[in-house]
């Protein structure tokens, strides 16, 4: 079971709880709770990777992630402001610890679904 410990960031900004969540969607693989917080068109680039583009593709690229290899996954900022917003944080993954961060642009500045995604992860 993955642990997961939350910044404590969001309490009183939507924004900044919808962009928490989807990271941590993204990094265990949860794809219907991602598919929720995207728009049809989203765009996923992984630097170093492929961009992936639109819903149903973000999905199916999420489909070989698997949660129960993360040990613990620690959320340590959130942050949003306009249309964009950015998460990082650490996860342990097969007794290996790498860092993440996850820039999001928002569809609009109500900031209730995510356009484009931009992620990073390197080992620490």
């Amino acid at each position: 079971m993955t642990r997961i410990v939350r910044s404590g960031n969001c309490r009183n900004s939507p924004k900044n709880q919808l962009v928490e969540d989807l990271a941590v969607a993204l990094l265990t693989g949860d794809r219907q709770a991602v598919s929720g917080l995207v728009t049809d068109d989203v765009q996923w680039t992984t630097v170093g990777g492929e961009a992936v583009q639109g819903r149903q593709a973000l999905g199916d690229s999420l489909q070989g992630v698997e949660p129960a290899g993360i040990e613990e996954l620690v959320v340590l900022h959130v942050v949003t402001h306009g249309k964009s917003g950015a998460v990082d944080g650490t996860i342990v993954d097969g007794g290996r610890q790498q860092g993440f961060c996850h820039v999001f642009d928002f569809a609009n500045t109500r900031g209730s679904t995510v356009q484009r995604i931009t992620s990073y992860r390197i080992s620490v």
